[in-house]
Protein backbone atom coordinates (compact mmCIF):
# COMPACT_ATOMS: atom_id res chain seq x y z
CA UNK A 1 0.00 0.00 0.00
CA UNK A 2 3.20 2.44 0.35
CA UNK A 3 4.13 1.76 -2.81
CA UNK A 4 0.57 2.82 -3.90
CA UNK A 5 0.89 6.05 -2.32
CA UNK A 6 -2.22 4.95 0.31
CA UNK A 7 -1.87 8.15 2.50
CA UNK A 8 -3.29 5.91 5.75
CA UNK A 9 -0.48 3.59 5.30
CA UNK A 10 2.29 5.95 4.86
CA UNK A 11 1.05 7.62 7.92
CA UNK A 12 1.01 4.44 9.76
CA UNK A 13 4.22 3.69 8.91
CA UNK A 14 5.97 6.91 9.62
CA UNK A 15 4.10 6.38 13.35
CA UNK A 16 5.69 3.16 13.86
CA UNK A 17 9.15 3.98 12.55
CA UNK A 18 8.94 7.33 15.22
CA UNK A 19 7.49 5.18 17.93
CA UNK A 20 10.65 2.92 17.33
CA UNK A 21 13.23 6.08 17.12
CA UNK A 22 11.88 7.39 20.63
CA UNK A 23 11.52 4.22 22.79
CA UNK A 24 15.13 3.40 21.38
CA UNK A 25 13.67 -0.20 20.43
CA UNK A 26 14.55 -1.00 17.18
CA UNK A 27 12.33 -4.48 17.52
CA UNK A 28 9.88 -5.21 15.17
CA UNK A 29 7.64 -8.34 16.28
CA UNK A 30 7.69 -11.16 13.39
CA UNK A 31 5.02 -13.38 12.48
CA UNK A 32 5.01 -16.74 14.58
CA UNK A 33 6.59 -19.68 11.91
CA UNK A 34 3.66 -21.44 12.28
CA UNK A 35 1.65 -18.34 10.20
CA UNK A 36 3.78 -20.22 7.14
CA UNK A 37 2.99 -23.41 7.35
CA UNK A 38 0.30 -23.70 4.36
CA UNK A 39 -1.30 -26.90 2.24
CA UNK A 40 0.23 -26.45 -1.02
CA UNK A 41 -3.39 -25.87 -2.56
CA UNK A 42 -3.14 -22.39 -1.19
CA UNK A 43 -0.04 -21.72 -3.08
CA UNK A 44 -1.40 -19.24 -5.84
CA UNK A 45 -3.38 -17.34 -3.07
CA UNK A 46 0.59 -17.00 -1.11
CA UNK A 47 2.59 -16.12 -4.35
CA UNK A 48 -0.26 -13.39 -5.12
CA UNK A 49 -0.68 -11.82 -1.42
CA UNK A 50 3.29 -11.81 -0.98
CA UNK A 51 3.87 -10.66 -4.53
CA UNK A 52 6.15 -13.27 -5.56
CA UNK A 53 5.42 -12.77 -10.07
CA UNK A 54 5.39 -8.86 -9.83
CA UNK A 55 8.68 -8.52 -11.01
CA UNK A 56 10.13 -7.69 -14.43
CA UNK A 57 13.20 -9.84 -16.57
CA UNK A 58 14.36 -8.45 -19.30
CA UNK A 59 16.57 -11.23 -21.45
CA UNK A 60 20.22 -10.21 -20.23
CA UNK A 61 18.84 -11.47 -16.82
CA UNK A 62 17.36 -15.02 -18.66
CA UNK A 63 20.46 -15.09 -20.06
CA UNK A 64 22.38 -15.02 -16.43
CA UNK A 65 21.07 -16.60 -13.95
CA UNK A 66 22.15 -16.98 -10.07
CA UNK A 67 22.38 -19.69 -7.85
CA UNK A 68 21.73 -18.82 -3.95
CA UNK A 69 22.28 -20.56 -0.84
CA UNK A 70 20.30 -19.39 2.27
CA UNK A 71 21.34 -20.90 5.42
CA UNK A 72 18.38 -20.40 8.23
CA UNK A 73 17.54 -21.43 12.18
CA UNK A 74 14.48 -19.65 12.79
CA UNK A 75 12.54 -15.94 12.03
CA UNK A 76 10.83 -17.50 8.86
CA UNK A 77 9.35 -14.31 8.01
CA UNK A 78 12.89 -12.88 7.85
CA UNK A 79 13.73 -15.51 5.14
CA UNK A 80 10.24 -15.58 3.49
CA UNK A 81 10.83 -11.68 2.66
CA UNK A 82 14.65 -12.29 1.68
CA UNK A 83 13.36 -14.53 -0.39
CA UNK A 84 10.82 -12.62 -2.16
CA UNK A 85 12.93 -9.78 -2.37
CA UNK A 86 15.69 -11.73 -4.68
CA UNK A 87 13.47 -14.76 -6.15
CA UNK A 88 12.78 -14.64 -10.08
CA UNK A 89 11.86 -18.00 -11.41
CA UNK A 90 14.65 -18.86 -13.59
CA UNK A 91 17.15 -18.46 -10.53
CA UNK A 92 18.19 -21.59 -8.53
CA UNK A 93 18.01 -21.70 -4.47
CA UNK A 94 19.73 -24.05 -2.14
CA UNK A 95 17.48 -23.37 1.41
CA UNK A 96 19.71 -25.30 3.96
CA UNK A 97 17.78 -25.38 7.96
CA UNK A 98 19.79 -26.20 10.31
CA UNK A 99 19.59 -28.88 12.31
CA UNK A 100 18.75 -27.50 15.62
CA UNK A 101 15.52 -25.37 14.37
CA UNK A 102 12.54 -26.24 15.56
CA UNK A 103 9.81 -28.46 13.56
CA UNK A 104 7.87 -25.28 13.35
CA UNK A 105 10.74 -23.13 11.31
CA UNK A 106 11.03 -26.72 8.95
CA UNK A 107 7.57 -26.88 8.14
CA UNK A 108 7.20 -23.38 7.28
CA UNK A 109 10.39 -23.40 5.62
CA UNK A 110 8.78 -26.60 3.57
CA UNK A 111 5.81 -25.09 2.83
CA UNK A 112 7.65 -22.16 1.25
CA UNK A 113 9.47 -24.02 -0.55
CA UNK A 114 6.90 -26.82 -1.95
CA UNK A 115 5.40 -23.35 -3.58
Amino acid sequence: LIFEMDKNQIKHSFNLIYNLINKKTYKIDLLPDQNFIFDKKLCPEFKSIRRYNNYKIDNFELNFPLAFIILVYNDVEQFERLLRSIYRSHNIYCIHIDRKSSIDVFNAIKSIVDC
